[in-house]
């Protein structure tokens, strides 16, 4: 994964552009890309504001936690249900679709473990 660049990097680019230098040759010559020269220019306004903003993480659980009680109620109703089968239900009740691994990442954050449930012969027991 990338990392932010640095604040001292940043500053280097605002000064080079500030003294006279294109937004593209600072790219260039900072080894960055454009739009991040450009990005960086338009906050200049704020000088505070050129520190990195957090990379990564969760920023959609807004959407999950708006349908928490459908999703936790289809898992109520069938606690032996696949990330599929709780996609699907919870689709057809609500009429939003969520990706398998959004909903994997909903009940991990809650601790709510699921498990394959698979079929073996009572004679193996």
């Amino acid at each position: 994964m990338a990392k932010p660049i640095s604040i001292k990097t940043r500053r280097e680019v605002i000064d080079y552009v500030k003294s006279g230098g294109s937004q593209r040759s600072a790219a260039r010559k900072f080894n960055v890309s454009k739009s991040f020269v450009s990005d960086l220019v338009k906050l200049y306004n704020d000088p505070k504001d050129v520190k990195p903003k957090p990379m990564g993480g969760d920023r959609r659980s807004g959407r999950t936690k708006k349908f928490e009680k459908d999703i936790l109620g289809e898992l109520r109703k069938n606690p032996t249900a696949t990330l599929q089968e709780v996609q699907e239900s919870v689709k057809e009740k609500t009429k939003e679709k969520f990706a398998i691994t959004t909903l994997h990442d909903f009940f991990k954050k809650r601790n709510i473990t699921r498990k394959k449930i698979t079929g073996h012969a009572s004679e193996q027991r």
